[in-house]
C-alpha cells in the first residue's frame, strides 16, 4: 500500500527534472509566418493560418487551399485544395 504514493512521487519528481532540462526555443508564431509568406498569395487570397512550411488560405472563389513550401527558398512543393474550412475534405 505504501508503494503507490512512493511511485507517484518518483514519477512526478522525474517529470519535473526532465521539464527543467528542456531548452526553450524561440518559436515564431503564426503572425510572423503569415508575414513571411504574404508575398506568395494570389489575387484575392487570404491567409487563414500559417506555420513553418505551409499556409492555409481561402481563395477569392471561396475554396480552401493548403500551400506547402520548401521554407528557406519559398519554393512551392504541394498545392492541396479542400472543400471545407477545416481542411479535411479534399
Amino acid at each position: 500500500m505504501k508503494k503507490l504514493p512512493l511511485l507517484i512521487f518518483l514519477v512526478l519528481s522525474f517529470a519535473t527534472i526532465l521539464e527543467a532540462q528542456m531548452p526553450e526555443y524561440n518559436v515564431p508564431n503564426a503572425k510572423q509566418f503569415k508575414q513571411y509568406y504574404s508575398d506568395q498569395l494570389e489575387a484575392g487570397e487570404i491567409i487563414l493560418n500559417a506555420c513553418y512550411q505551409d499556409i492555409f488560405v481561402r481563395t477569392a472563389k471561396g475554396s480552401f487551399v493548403q500551400k506547402i513550401f520548401y521554407p528557406e527558398k519559398k519554393v512551392l512543393t504541394h498545392y492541396l485544395t479542400y472543400s471545407d474550412k477545416k481542411f479535411q475534405v479534399k
